[in-house]
């Protein structure tokens, strides 16, 4: 064999075994946990959930504010951005299933579940990432709103 063949078996044999260690560690996480997904991932889906509370408050108290400024607007539009993104992760995240404790069962199911969320990583990455940004921009608008406010109290 020449050494470009014997460098590309080689390079999918360490793929495969990186691979394969991840789903194991993974497994190995859920099992001795009894969570229902890797921790990462239950971390996530909690920050998610404390974040959807947030904005479920925030568009609550926006919408039953009238008559409504561009700044109210554009808060609210951020909000729901923010809150798209968190409901399609939330979409990814309820497709995990609880594992059965004990037994072969739960190793396989355990194992399945690890695939899933490797399989699912690259879309989680991409609505993590979203969601940073959402965030970063909610945090930009607030920080307006609390200015123009402080600006119109300190003048009046």
């Amino acid at each position: 064999m020449d050494p470009i063949t014997i460098l590309g078996i080689t390079t999918a044999i360490v793929q495969l075994v990186d691979f394969c260690h991840g789903v194991i560690g993974e497994s190995y996480q859920i099992i001795s946990n009894s969570a229902q997904m890797p921790m990462q991932l239950e971390k996530l889906s909690e920050l998610g959930t404390s974040d959807n509370a947030l904005c479920d408050k925030l568009l609550g108290t926006i919408v039953s504010r009238q008559p409504r400024g561009d700044d109210e607007a554009l808060l609210q539009k951020v909000v729901e951005s923010l809150q798209t993104s968190l409901n399609a992760l939330h979409n990814i995240l309820d497709r995990f299933t609880s594992v059965p404790s004990g037994g072969l069962k739960s190793s396989a199911k355990a194992v399945t579940v690890a695939l899933k969320a490797r399989w699912k990583r690259s879309d989680i990455e991409r609505i993590a990432e979203d969601i940073e940004r959402a965030q970063a921009r909610l945090s930009n608008v607030l920080l307006h709103l609390v200015r123009s406010v402080l600006d119109l109290t300190s003048v009046g």
